[in-house]
């Protein structure tokens, strides 16, 4: 899972550098193993920049200032990755620049037998190959030729153009500026919030459509015009593009399995991702992914059991099965169902998190609870996971009371404060709505140590499908 943000059209370059550095601190909820950016400048010639570790190390960084900051900028496009395919290592990070093709890319989604693509070589993650592909054939073949979930958003240099796509598997948000003059892309709308709370958006036309998801299987383009006069449009879209996915080839694979006590060789053949058809004509079927089905008989088998059973299921006081059932051809069967414990004991249970041992974990200079910065976590080490990590935590944040001390970890990260030093730090005081916050459990998502989200700003917003006409005509 990644995250995609960016605007691209006519904004001041203090107000754009400020809302481009919020979506990307927010677009770290999708993913803290790299971070890149992609800069268009309204000369429309590009450049880009990445770093291996969330947000903070990309934005504090003097490459970001130089190449980013202080250069005026028509677009922007910002990715955060979290590792799916491939290392986590500068190599692998987003965005991929193909400078002869002046194509430059970022991908949220992870694909599927990529290495079948003629740009595969080993050691490039799926993303990359994919951009390759595109650099050489084309968008609309590269997407109907590869497999698996894809968002996309890059710049094409030669076409000047800002151009997006994506399939069911991934999602796309967009909105704009009150004056329609600005666009904003999101992968959850409602990150949209970072944007709101700098500019006015518009109030989605006639339909209230304020947030509009991108369609599957379409090619968005919007050529760019840097010094509109007149009439003219800062942003021209170009006619959409249509994405068929061309037919997979057939594959014929064979196996043994067992039929009762005799062995079959049977042939199958895949017709499509987890589907398989006998070659001597029989239905479409997996015989190793259909766990329904499967279920389905074996509920079936038992119900027949049970109706034709010669003797009661549970044991007697001794906890034997009965005597008549030791000798039948069906007691091996009902000793795999009920196990060999019997029905009035319970089978040992792991001690719940309130029974074991408790832990003493005070705030302290030894204590692992102290929340570290910035310069405590080291690149290399973000991303990686070995046999004696400790598992990864969910998303949002928990809470702890400890010596009459109420504290909250932010459970991405691990990060722990106490409620009063977490309140003197963000001044308890949501960073969208600046709304007050009294109890911790109306903290939502922690951002970083000084700015949260509160639980009602993580309400995620609905948006149509279908483009607004007022939106079309402004686009022209």
């Amino acid at each position: 899972m990644c995250g995609l943000v960016g605007m691209v059209g006519d904004i001041s370059h203090q107000l754009r550098t400020v809302i481009f550095r919020d979506m990307l601190e927010i677009c770290q909820l999708r993913g803290r193993d790299s971070t890149g950016a992609i800069h268009v400048g309204k000369d429309l010639e590009y450049d880009f920049v990445k770093r291996v570790g969330p947000p903070m190390f990309l934005l504090d960084s003097r490459e970001y200032e130089a190449k980013v900051e202080r250069k005026e900028a028509i677009a922007l496009i910002g990715h955060c990755r979290s590792k799916t395919v491939g290392e986590v290592n500068i190599k692998n990070a987003h965005p991929f620049d193909f400078a002869e093709r002046q194509l430059c890319g970022v991908h949220n989604g992870t694909l599927r037998a990529y290495h079948q693509l003629d740009t595969h070589e080993y050691g490039k993650v799926d993303s990359e190959v994919m951009y390759g592909h595109m650099a050489i054939h084309g968008a609309k073949d590269t997407f109907e030729t590869v497999e698996g979930a894809f968002a996309c958003v890059w710049w094409d240099g030669q076409e000047k153009t800002i151009n997006f796509a994506r399939n069911a598997e991934r999602p796309l948000w967009f909105t704009w500026s009150e004056d329609l003059k600005t666009m904003f892309w999101a992968s959850e709308p409602w990150w949209f919030g970072a944007v709101e709370r700098k500019i006015k958006l518009w109030d989605g036309g006639e339909q209230k459509a304020k947030y509009i998801e991108l369609p599957v299987h379409q090619i968005w383009s919007f050529r760019l015009n840097p010094k509109p006069t007149g009439e003219q449009k800062l942003l021209i879209q170009q006619p959409v593009q249509i994405i068929v996915p061309k037919p997979r080839p057939s594959v014929v694979h064979t196996y043994n399995w067992n039929r009762g006590n005799s062995h079959e060789d049977g042939r199958w053949e895949r017709v499509g991702p987890g589907s398989y058809r006998r070659d001597r004509g029989g239905e479409v079927s997996n015989p190793f992914l259909d766990r329904q089905k499967i279920q389905e008989q074996m509920d079936e088998m038992w119900a027949g059991f049970d109706d034709d059973l010669p003797f009661e299921l549970s044991p007697d006081k001794e906890g034997q099965t009965p005597t008549d059932s030791e000798n039948s051809q069906l007691s091996n069967v009902e000793f795999l169902r009920h196990s060999l414990t019997p029905s009035d004991t319970e089978l040992p249970k792991r001690p719940s998190r309130s029974s074991r041992k408790p832990i003493l974990s005070l705030p302290g200079s030894s204590s692992s609870a102290l929340a570290l910065s910035s310069s405590d976590v080291h690149c290399a080490d973000i991303g990686k996971s070995t046999k004696t990590s400790r598992p990864q935590m969910s998303r949002g944040v928990s809470l702890r009371v400890l010596a009459g001390v109420t504290y909250i970890t932010q459970n991405v990260t691990g990060r722990e404060w106490d409620w009063p030093q977490f309140q003197d730090k963000t001044g308890s005081r949501c960073c969208f709505c600046k709304t007050e916050v009294i109890h911790p459990h109306e903290v939502g998502e922690i951002i970083s140590e000084d700015k949260f989200i509160c639980k009602p700003c993580l309400v995620e917003p609905k948006g149509e499908l279908v483009l607004p006409k007022t939106l079309k005509s402004s686009v022209g």
